[in-house]
Protein backbone atom coordinates (compact mmCIF):
# COMPACT_ATOMS: atom_id res chain seq x y z
CA UNK A 1 0.00 0.00 0.00
CA UNK A 2 1.55 3.61 -0.66
CA UNK A 3 2.60 5.53 2.05
CA UNK A 4 -0.06 8.46 0.77
CA UNK A 5 -2.88 5.93 1.01
CA UNK A 6 -1.86 4.60 4.09
CA UNK A 7 -1.36 7.83 6.20
CA UNK A 8 -5.24 8.91 4.36
CA UNK A 9 -6.39 5.46 5.75
CA UNK A 10 -4.88 6.18 9.55
CA UNK A 11 -6.13 9.60 10.21
CA UNK A 12 -10.22 8.50 8.13
CA UNK A 13 -10.09 5.70 10.91
CA UNK A 14 -9.23 8.24 13.76
CA UNK A 15 -12.17 10.56 12.47
CA UNK A 16 -14.51 8.50 12.67
CA UNK A 17 -13.62 6.66 15.84
CA UNK A 18 -12.93 10.27 17.74
CA UNK A 19 -15.43 11.05 20.37
CA UNK A 20 -16.22 14.07 22.17
CA UNK A 21 -17.01 13.21 25.55
CA UNK A 22 -18.85 14.99 28.33
CA UNK A 23 -17.88 15.02 31.51
CA UNK A 24 -20.37 16.42 34.33
CA UNK A 25 -18.60 16.13 37.74
CA UNK A 26 -14.77 15.22 38.93
CA UNK A 27 -16.38 12.10 39.62
CA UNK A 28 -17.05 11.32 36.32
CA UNK A 29 -13.45 12.26 35.01
CA UNK A 30 -11.44 9.43 36.10
CA UNK A 31 -13.18 6.95 33.98
CA UNK A 32 -13.30 9.26 30.92
CA UNK A 33 -9.66 9.54 30.87
CA UNK A 34 -8.87 5.74 31.61
CA UNK A 35 -11.27 5.14 28.58
CA UNK A 36 -9.42 8.18 26.70
CA UNK A 37 -8.72 7.43 22.87
CA UNK A 38 -6.48 9.57 20.74
CA UNK A 39 -8.76 12.21 19.16
CA UNK A 40 -11.25 12.09 21.67
CA UNK A 41 -12.18 15.57 23.28
CA UNK A 42 -13.37 15.43 26.80
CA UNK A 43 -15.58 18.06 27.44
CA UNK A 44 -15.50 19.45 31.51
CA UNK A 45 -18.65 21.15 32.42
CA UNK A 46 -19.25 24.47 33.56
CA UNK A 47 -18.63 24.98 37.18
CA UNK A 48 -16.64 24.53 40.24
CA UNK A 49 -14.46 21.59 39.85
CA UNK A 50 -13.01 21.41 43.57
CA UNK A 51 -9.97 19.04 44.61
CA UNK A 52 -9.89 17.73 41.31
CA UNK A 53 -6.90 15.39 40.23
CA UNK A 54 -6.62 15.23 36.13
CA UNK A 55 -4.07 12.93 36.02
CA UNK A 56 -3.96 12.13 31.82
CA UNK A 57 -2.04 8.88 31.35
CA UNK A 58 -3.64 7.89 28.27
CA UNK A 59 -2.76 10.32 24.99
CA UNK A 60 -2.97 10.77 21.75
CA UNK A 61 -0.98 10.93 18.29
CA UNK A 62 0.31 13.79 16.03
CA UNK A 63 -2.63 13.34 13.85
CA UNK A 64 -5.23 12.97 16.56
CA UNK A 65 -4.40 14.60 19.61
CA UNK A 66 -6.15 13.71 22.85
CA UNK A 67 -8.03 17.15 24.04
CA UNK A 68 -9.65 17.80 27.32
CA UNK A 69 -11.13 21.54 27.64
CA UNK A 70 -13.89 23.36 29.08
CA UNK A 71 -17.45 23.71 28.28
CA UNK A 72 -16.85 27.30 28.01
CA UNK A 73 -13.39 28.86 28.34
CA UNK A 74 -12.76 30.21 31.92
CA UNK A 75 -16.01 28.70 33.55
CA UNK A 76 -14.64 25.38 34.53
CA UNK A 77 -13.39 26.29 37.97
CA UNK A 78 -10.53 24.22 39.33
CA UNK A 79 -10.68 25.34 43.60
CA UNK A 80 -9.37 23.76 46.33
CA UNK A 81 -6.06 21.80 45.42
CA UNK A 82 -6.65 20.92 41.86
CA UNK A 83 -4.22 20.41 39.56
CA UNK A 84 -3.08 18.70 35.80
CA UNK A 85 -0.57 16.18 35.33
CA UNK A 86 0.50 15.25 31.64
CA UNK A 87 1.64 11.92 31.92
CA UNK A 88 1.39 10.72 27.97
CA UNK A 89 1.97 12.41 25.08
CA UNK A 90 -0.10 14.78 22.36
CA UNK A 91 -2.37 16.29 24.77
CA UNK A 92 -4.05 19.49 24.97
CA UNK A 93 -5.73 21.29 27.75
CA UNK A 94 -7.54 24.17 26.92
CA UNK A 95 -9.56 26.91 28.46
CA UNK A 96 -9.16 25.87 32.37
CA UNK A 97 -9.46 28.64 35.36
CA UNK A 98 -7.22 27.75 38.63
CA UNK A 99 -8.79 29.86 41.28
CA UNK A 100 -9.34 30.44 45.20
CA UNK A 101 -7.07 27.38 46.20
CA UNK A 102 -3.47 26.26 45.99
CA UNK A 103 -1.82 22.59 45.71
CA UNK A 104 -1.12 20.54 48.99
CA UNK A 105 2.84 20.49 49.96
CA UNK A 106 3.64 16.97 48.44
CA UNK A 107 2.38 18.76 45.01
CA UNK A 108 5.46 19.89 42.66
CA UNK A 109 3.52 22.03 40.44
CA UNK A 110 0.07 23.37 39.62
CA UNK A 111 0.27 22.42 35.84
CA UNK A 112 2.96 19.85 35.19
CA UNK A 113 4.56 18.15 31.80
CA UNK A 114 5.63 15.01 32.79
CA UNK A 115 5.45 13.77 28.69
CA UNK A 116 6.78 15.42 25.20
CA UNK A 117 4.09 16.79 22.43
CA UNK A 118 1.81 18.63 25.16
CA UNK A 119 -0.04 21.84 24.69
CA UNK A 120 -1.75 23.89 27.46
CA UNK A 121 -3.18 26.81 25.94
CA UNK A 122 -6.40 29.72 26.67
CA UNK A 123 -6.07 28.38 30.97
CA UNK A 124 -5.76 30.54 33.69
CA UNK A 125 -4.02 30.48 37.02
CA UNK A 126 -5.14 33.41 39.40
CA UNK A 127 -3.72 34.01 43.27
CA UNK A 128 -3.75 30.25 43.46
CA UNK A 129 -1.03 30.11 46.62
CA UNK A 130 -0.47 28.41 49.66
CA UNK A 131 -0.73 30.31 53.06
CA UNK A 132 2.87 30.36 53.87
CA UNK A 133 5.81 32.30 51.20
CA UNK A 134 7.81 29.55 51.61
CA UNK A 135 5.43 26.39 50.82
CA UNK A 136 7.35 26.40 47.55
CA UNK A 137 6.00 24.95 43.90
CA UNK A 138 5.51 26.06 40.23
CA UNK A 139 2.28 27.07 38.32
CA UNK A 140 3.77 25.31 35.27
CA UNK A 141 7.11 22.63 34.89
CA UNK A 142 8.00 21.15 31.84
CA UNK A 143 9.65 17.59 32.56
CA UNK A 144 9.73 16.69 28.61
CA UNK A 145 10.50 17.47 25.31
CA UNK A 146 8.53 19.85 22.20
CA UNK A 147 6.08 20.88 25.18
CA UNK A 148 3.85 23.87 24.41
CA UNK A 149 2.57 27.13 26.65
CA UNK A 150 0.06 29.15 24.96
CA UNK A 151 -2.02 32.03 25.51
CA UNK A 152 -2.88 31.77 29.10
CA UNK A 153 -3.15 34.18 31.65
CA UNK A 154 -1.31 33.91 35.24
CA UNK A 155 -1.72 36.57 38.20
CA UNK A 156 -0.52 37.22 41.68
CA UNK A 157 1.79 34.26 42.57
CA UNK A 158 3.20 34.87 45.41
CA UNK A 159 4.97 31.87 47.34
CA UNK A 160 8.78 30.54 46.58
CA UNK A 161 9.92 28.47 43.06
CA UNK A 162 9.63 30.58 39.63
CA UNK A 163 6.33 30.59 38.15
CA UNK A 164 7.33 28.54 35.19
CA UNK A 165 10.30 26.26 35.17
CA UNK A 166 11.52 23.15 33.67
CA UNK A 167 13.59 20.01 34.63
CA UNK A 168 17.72 20.46 34.38
CA UNK A 169 18.05 17.19 32.60
CA UNK A 170 15.68 15.65 30.14
CA UNK A 171 13.69 18.74 29.55
CA UNK A 172 14.34 20.43 25.84
CA UNK A 173 12.59 22.74 22.94
CA UNK A 174 9.97 24.16 25.16
CA UNK A 175 7.93 26.73 24.25
CA UNK A 176 6.52 29.52 25.91
CA UNK A 177 4.93 31.43 23.46
CA UNK A 178 2.01 34.67 23.84
CA UNK A 179 1.25 34.34 27.90
CA UNK A 180 0.28 36.97 29.92
CA UNK A 181 1.71 37.54 33.79
CA UNK A 182 -0.02 40.23 35.78
CA UNK A 183 1.13 41.10 38.95
CA UNK A 184 3.76 39.15 40.33
CA UNK A 185 4.48 40.67 43.45
CA UNK A 186 8.54 41.22 44.31
CA UNK A 187 9.73 39.41 47.39
CA UNK A 188 12.79 39.22 48.36
CA UNK A 189 15.03 36.18 48.13
CA UNK A 190 16.21 34.00 45.34
CA UNK A 191 14.20 31.86 43.21
CA UNK A 192 10.95 33.98 41.97
CA UNK A 193 11.87 34.41 38.54
CA UNK A 194 9.00 34.07 36.42
CA UNK A 195 10.70 31.91 34.03
CA UNK A 196 13.57 29.64 34.52
CA UNK A 197 15.17 27.14 31.93
CA UNK A 198 17.62 24.92 33.07
CA UNK A 199 19.35 22.72 31.04
CA UNK A 200 23.12 22.11 29.28
CA UNK A 201 25.59 24.86 29.32
CA UNK A 202 24.14 25.49 33.19
CA UNK A 203 27.36 24.21 35.24
CA UNK A 204 29.75 24.47 31.88
CA UNK A 205 29.05 27.31 29.17
CA UNK A 206 30.72 25.93 27.05
CA UNK A 207 28.68 22.64 26.78
CA UNK A 208 27.71 22.26 23.15
CA UNK A 209 24.61 20.81 24.23
CA UNK A 210 21.76 22.88 24.96
CA UNK A 211 18.11 23.53 26.31
CA UNK A 212 17.08 24.98 22.92
CA UNK A 213 13.92 26.60 24.49
CA UNK A 214 11.57 29.43 23.23
CA UNK A 215 10.55 32.37 24.70
CA UNK A 216 8.56 33.93 22.32
CA UNK A 217 5.62 37.04 22.44
CA UNK A 218 4.86 36.93 26.34
CA UNK A 219 3.84 40.30 28.33
CA UNK A 220 5.53 41.00 31.67
CA UNK A 221 2.70 43.23 33.26
CA UNK A 222 4.32 44.17 36.85
CA UNK A 223 5.83 40.89 37.00
CA UNK A 224 8.57 42.02 39.94
CA UNK A 225 9.11 38.14 41.30
CA UNK A 226 12.44 38.42 42.78
CA UNK A 227 13.42 41.64 41.60
CA UNK A 228 16.18 40.66 39.57
CA UNK A 229 15.73 38.29 36.54
CA UNK A 230 12.37 38.12 34.88
CA UNK A 231 13.65 35.75 32.30
CA UNK A 232 16.46 33.59 34.17
CA UNK A 233 18.31 31.16 31.25
CA UNK A 234 20.21 28.60 32.76
CA UNK A 235 21.61 26.57 29.47
CA UNK A 236 22.65 27.01 26.39
CA UNK A 237 20.84 27.78 22.85
CA UNK A 238 17.63 28.93 23.89
CA UNK A 239 15.88 32.08 21.59
CA UNK A 240 14.37 35.00 23.88
CA UNK A 241 11.87 37.09 20.89
CA UNK A 242 9.66 40.05 20.70
CA UNK A 243 8.43 39.68 24.18
CA UNK A 244 7.01 42.68 26.75
CA UNK A 245 7.91 44.21 30.18
CA UNK A 246 5.91 46.92 31.67
CA UNK A 247 6.91 48.02 34.84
Amino acid sequence: MKPTLTLLLTTLTATLVAREVPVANPDSLKPALESAAPGDVIILAKGNWTNTEIKIDRGGSEESPLEIRAEAPGETLLTGSSFIQINAPHVVIDGLYFTQGCITPDMFSVIHFKSHHGIVRNCAIIDYNPASFDDDYYWVFFEGDNNLLEKCYFKGKNNLHPLVGNAIDGSRTNTVRGNYFKNIPYASGNGREILRMWGPGKFDPNDKDGGYSLVERNLFDGADGEGVEIISLKSNYNRVISNTVLS
